[in-house]
């Protein structure tokens, strides 16, 4: 299979992604330290209340909520084209049918009992076209017996000589785990998604504006915190949180 380019140019995509979040992040940071230093050179002159309102109140010059979901659509987009192309790779590969001649080849070794070497074995598996060649010649590997003599007492108590069939599986098939390779696939394009829908900068600089709080909830824990006496304090999201929304 030839998945691993396709797997590198979705890696490719998702660097891109995060450097565009990246440097949107160092112009926010940017923004932030000169809005504080505004902020801070207003004491005195204003209220604290009115510093504090008007620091809840302040809007990036950016939208950066905008600019990055237009950053994800582009690089995500081109990103799912590639992680389609491994499906395509992965299926093709699964589903190529069984070669006549190959298949009629494995029958007959079986059929008359050939004993084959792993030599032997291993020319077989060179010539096997795809999954389902190599699926017969791995259970004709698991038969794989050589005669053994046994010497064993008979009815009359007297030693005799006896001849069994001893297995010697060879195991030296290179069969991959179907079930795991598409586990594999959906926990890649899970991960591949997650990380899209959910990078906002290496420290999370970004998340309010991939996350969006919920300002009706933000201003009705203000509007209690007013009522009793209280610092309203503003929602915050963590790591875990931000986690837990990408499941959502």
């Amino acid at each position: 299979m030839k998945y691993q380019k396709f797997m590198k140019k979705v890696m490719e995509q998702l660097t891109e992604y995060k450097g565009v979040v990246d440097t949107l992040s160092t112009s926010y940071q940017s923004e932030v330290a000169k809005r504080e230093e505004e902020l801070t050179g207003a004491k005195g002159k204003y209220t604290d209340e009115y510093i504090a309102e008007s620091r809840r109140n302040w809007k990036p010059k950016m939208d950066y909520g905008k600019a990055i979901s237009m950053a994800r659509e582009k690089y995500q987009r081109i990103a799912n084209a590639y992680i389609d192309q491994i499906q395509k790779e992965m299926d093709g590969y699964f589903q190529v049918p069984v070669n006549p001649s190959f298949a009629s080849t494995v029958t007959a070794l079986k059929t008359v009992g050939a004993k084959i070497s792993n030599r032997e074995f291993q020319l077989l598996q060179g010539a096997s076209g795809g999954y389902w060649d190599r699926k017969l010649l791995s259970e004709l590997g698991s038969n794989r017996t050589q005669k053994d003599n046994k010497v064993k007492l008979n009815e009359a108590n007297e030693p005799e000589r006896t001849t069994v069939d001893k297995p010697i599986p060879y195991t030296g098939v290179e069969l991959p785990d179907i079930e795991q390779a598409y586990e594999n696939l959906q926990n890649m394009k899970n991960s591949v998604s997650m990380e899209f829908s959910g990078y906002c900068g290496a420290n999370y600089e970004l998340k309010d504006m991939v996350f969006p709080i919920d300002r009706a909830q933000e201003e009705r824990n203000a509007s209690i915190a007013k009522a009793y006496g209280v610092q309203p304090q503003k929602p915050t999201l963590d790591a875990m949180t931000i986690t837990k929304r990408q499941d959502v």
